[in-house]
């Protein structure tokens, strides 16, 4: 059924536009029950609009005959030959059971008149007398009630909107009214000649068939979504590059509380550690997140990923992952784009949500792992304070940047915790909290409302890995050097919030706020055991770290479209970001074999780490699409846009390597607790003493500016064959500098300055309604990291590798 309804309920922002006298004409198009966006409505030989996901469109028109025909897909739903008077208000309603069947019309205005279909309602607008009408709608599957249903009567500007409950309840003129039940949904129920009399309660209830079953086929792919199955299968259709997409309704009906959760169901796509994506199996290098179309920082930016299990379905329309370029798309592309796109509209009605989730896991849950003595709010992710570097050392270093070793009274400050003890490891606990609301003031075209999304999550890990390292032999062979069993406890907790905040003028102009606020720490014990052949000795390794990554970013966006050019669409956005990374007093110590008993060594690898990072990104970008409706047969759309992005990073390693004495008592070095090893009376003159060791390269600042321009086109030749072509150029200096703290003139830099001119084109062949062909070919980008062109070594998160990158490295270049 396809249904196509003209009412008065936009009249204020209609009247924005036009001049006064106009008459206001509001069209919302239906098929089998459902909304159809993107139906054509060409009045007097002139395209006024498309409709949008909801199946609406709201126009004004002069006083007079107007010829106007709608259309979907090709195919002429109706065609209409309406008289309309100054400041009339009008409503019609086209009703196609499938393709195969012609639209029937209800057509309700406000000057009384019927023009098509029921009976005449001139009476009711002129009697003063009232009755009530009343119902509930519930879901004829589930039974179970459905808010925001809108409630259209004939002859009555606007709608009625179900409540929490279901329930419906206004004021009529007394008389015989049409009633339709709308929701985006399900399938949409009319109801005639529905007597109100007067003073008299008249109640009508319904029963809406979900619409789910008949959209099945739209599953997967699109460029957009605003989470429904209707808007996937329109974006998708539309789409001129190879993209897959999870919307908001297929998250929840998945089950999947977060878009990781959701995005396990996508082809071609790798869920590492249920919250990182790989794309295509290659590695997060390759691959690019998006906020909105707006670039976002990892949490860890070590790394160069967004873990995606912070993002709860509440607050997302959808994630998008592009695997072929396009120029509206950042040039950096190898792998794909990852696109979160939060709510861009008001939702139906108010709700809150709360889950709580207790985590088991076989492996790690009531099984024992080494923990160590932290900070008395740990349990947040947040250092109480006790990590951080010592005053005593902090003025005695400059804040790290003298050299040499530390007086007595220093080396005394730093707390004495070094010992592990095991521990029964608890279950995890996850906790999401989602709230939201609405504001529509009656009679008004403005809305605004949030969404407010907490999670909380405190997990552990237990890992056991065996670590082995071979070398030639020179001989074709390989040999043993290294053997290493390794274990790991971590706590990992993960605290963050997300405030979306949306205001709408009419339906042709909306604004919105994103907040986002997240923190992970781990907690970690590492213990290597193992044989290192270059020293022939038989080794116990222990770390002890506690590392906090945190993401703030402040997003400012809009989008715009104007009728009066021919329905000019613009959209802008302003991006705030900050990364930080903080690893406090991470210790490594290291015991000895000898003839069975483990000792201290007397080596001088014995270390106190402290690393922090600041990462700072601003992202602006304006954008502009222009549709032609009819050129050359075709329709036709012209994008735009320019872009620039900032980027600096600031990162500072100090490092303090213990002294060991030159002579020392053997059994104090046996004993298994380095806290009864590392006393105020050990150390001093005669003892251990600390040196701060901080390396030439452990520090280094970057900047990055990228400017943007791109101008595409997308033409749908017919309906089955469709073209995209166009290009971006970008200007990127990307420049790093690895100093020494005590010298900074000396410096090493790693730098790259270019303008990349990048093409892309597609072609799409429907070949038939269910199944279309892609080629595309472009010309993109892969530029270095700002970790890989520095020479300040590092340790991976993950493989706990020492990394160091090369100022040498090029970008490279991918067709």
């Amino acid at each position: 059924m396809l249904i196509c309804v003209l009412t008065s309920s936009a009249a204020t922002a209609a009247s924005s536009s036009g001049s006064a006298g106009d008459a206001v004409v509001s069209i919302y198009v239906f098929k089998q029950g459902v909304p159809v966006g993107g139906a054509d409505v060409v009045a007097d030989g002139r395209t006024i609009g498309l409709t949008n996901n909801h199946g609406s469109l709201h126009v004004l028109l002069r006083e007079g005959w107007h010829d106007i025909v709608v259309s979907h897909q090709g195919a002429v739903v109706k065609q209409l030959n309406l008289k309309l008077k100054s400041d009339e208000r009008i409503r019609i309603i086209l009703a196609q059971p499938s393709p195969d069947y012609p639209a029937s019309t209800d057509i309700e205005s406000s000057e009384g008149t019927k023009i098509i279909g029921g009976a005449n309602s001139a009476s009711k607008l002129a009697t003063t007398d009232k009755g009530m009408i009343s119902g509930m709608v519930t879901s004829l599957e589930s039974k179970a009630p459905l808010p925001g249903v809108r409630v259209f009567i004939s002859g009555v500007s606007g709608a009625v909107k179900t409540d929490t409950e279901g329930k419906y309840e206004t004021a009529v003129p007394v008389g015989k009214y049409s009633v339709s039940f709308v929701h985006p949904e399900f399938s949409t129920q009319i109801y005639k000649d529905i007597v109100v009399t007067k003073d008299q309660a008249t109640t009508k209830s319904t029963e809406l068939t979900p619409a789910g079953e008949d959209l099945g086929e739209f599953v997967v792919n699109a460029p957009t979504v605003e989470g429904g199955y209707k808007a996937l299968a329109d974006e998708r259709r539309q789409s001129s590059s190879v993209k897959d997409v999870i919307g908001a309704k297929q998250m929840s009906n998945a089950g999947a509380s977060d878009a990781a959760g959701a995005l396990k169901r996508v082809t071609g796509l790798t869920l590492v550690d249920g919250k990182y994506i790989f794309i295509r199996g290659l590695g997060e290098r390759y691959s690019s997140v998006l906020l909105n179309n707006a670039s976002l920082p990892s949490p860890d930016p070590t790394r160069r990923v967004v873990p995606l299990d912070l993002f709860p379905t509440g607050v997302l329309s959808g994630v998008v992952i592009q695997k072929t370029y396009s120029p509206d798309m950042p040039g950096d592309f190898s792998g794909g784009v990852v696109q979160l796109r939060t709510l861009g509209e008001l939702a139906e009605e108010p709700e809150s949500n709360i889950s709580v989730q207790l985590k088991y896991n076989s492996n790690t849950t009531f099984k024992e792992g080494l923990v160590y003595e932290g900070g008395s709010t740990d349990y947040l992710g947040i250092d109480d304070g006790g990590r951080q570097l010592p005053g005593l050392v902090d003025a005695e270093t400059d804040g790290g940047v003298k050299p040499g070793e530390l007086s007595e009274q220093a080396a005394e400050s730093f707390p004495q915790i070094y010992n592990t003890t095991p521990s029964t490891l608890p279950p995890g606990i996850k906790l999401k909290m989602l709230f939201s609301d609405i504001f529509e003031p009656l009679d008004s075209d403005y809305g605004w409302g949030y969404n407010l999304a907490l999670n909380y999550e405190n997990d552990w890990k237990l890992k056991d890995e065996i670590r082995n390292t071979y070398s030639g032999d020179g001989a074709g062979g390989v040999v043993l050097e290294n053997e290493v069993d390794r274990e790991q406890t971590e706590n990992e907790i993960n605290l963050g919030g997300l405030l979306n905040f949306i205001f709408e003028a009419g339906e042709s102009h909306r604004f919105e706020s994103n907040t986002i606020l997240t923190r992970q720490s781990t907690k970690s014990v590492i213990v290597d055991n193992g044989y290192l052949s270059e020293n022939d000795i038989n080794v116990r390794d222990t770390t002890l770290e506690w590392r906090e990554t945190q993401l703030f970013s402040q997003q400012f966006r809009g989008e715009h479209s104007f009728s009066a050019l021919n329905d000019l669409e613009l959209d802008w956005h302003a991006t705030l970001s900050q990364a930080l990374r903080d690893v406090p007093f991470t210790r490594f110590y290291r015991y000895v074999e000898n003839s069975g008993v483990y000792s201290l060594t007397t080596d001088n690898v014995h270390q106190i780490r402290y690393e922090s990072l600041e990462d700072n990104t601003a992202d602006f970008a304006l954008n502009l699409t222009y549709p032609i409706y009819d050129l050359f047969g075709s329709f036709t759309k012209i994008k735009m846009g320019v872009s620039s992005i900032s980027k600096d990073r600031e990162s500072q390693t100090l490092r303090f390597n213990w002294i060991s004495p030159i002579t020392i008592d053997p059994d104090i070095l046996k004993d298994p607790n380095p806290e009864n090893i590392f006393t105020d009376a050990n150390i001093g003159a005669d003892g251990f003493s600390i040196f701060n060791g901080t390396q030439p390269t452990d520090n280094y600042v970057a900047k990055q500016t990228l400017s943007a321009a791109y101008l595409m086109t997308e033409v749908e030749a017919n309906d089955k064959w469709s073209f995209m072509a166009g290009a971006r150029i970008e200007d990127n200096n990307q420049n790093v500098t690895t100093f020494e703290l005590s010298n900074p003139d000396e410096s090493v830099v790693g730098e790259i300055i270019s303008r990349d001119v990048l093409p892309a084109a597609s072609v799409t062949w429907a070949f038939n309604k269910k199944m279309q062909l892609r080629a595309a070919a472009s010309a993109t980008v892969n530029r270095p990291d700002f970790k890989e062109l520095s020479k300040a070594p590092y340790i991976d998160p993950v493989t706990r590798d020492i990394i160091i990158g090369n100022p040498e490295l090029e970008q490279a270049n991918i067709t």
